[in-house]
Formats: structure tokens, sequence, C-alpha cells
């Protein structure tokens, strides 16, 4: 869920209208050990989430080359 917020007013004041992000069910989660099925990148506008594959679909696999160039530059894989 989102909610707008005003980050310039003490303390930051949050709106009450949320907006749906994704739907997804969780594989598990357990917040007191901080294990949740999700996590955000850095940069805010793309979520990681843990789920089940549907059976149906053509399994993949992909490999991603010169991975520690790329992890030293910052730079997200497309």
């Amino acid at each position: 869920m989102a909610f707008p917020i005003s980050p310039g007013s003490r303390p930051i004041a949050a709106g009450t209208s949320a907006k749906v992000l994704f739907e997804f069910s969780a594989t598990t989660f357990n917040p007191e050990a901080n294990a949740f099925a999700y996590g955000p990148s850095p940069d805010g506008q793309r979520f990681l989430v843990s789920v089940y594959a549907d059976e149906n679909a053509e399994p993949t696999l992909n490999v991603l080359v010169n991975w520690q160039a790329l992890a030293k530059k910052g730079a997200t894989a497309p």
C-alpha cells in the first residue's frame, strides 16, 4: 500500500487515501526475525518478491555475466 505524505510538515503528515501497489501471496514472512517475502530496491522504484512460480510456466535460467563490475558501479541488470 502507498499513502501520500507531506514531508515538509512537522511531524510528517500521512494521507488517508491508500493506493494498492501490487498484490501477491507471500510464501512466508516473520517480522520478528526481519524475514520478509519482499524487499524494495535501493532506488525505491521496484520490489523483489519471493513467490511460487506458475507450475504451467516454462522454466527459465538467467545468467548475468560480469556481475562484479556491475555491482561496483551500482548498475542494474536489464
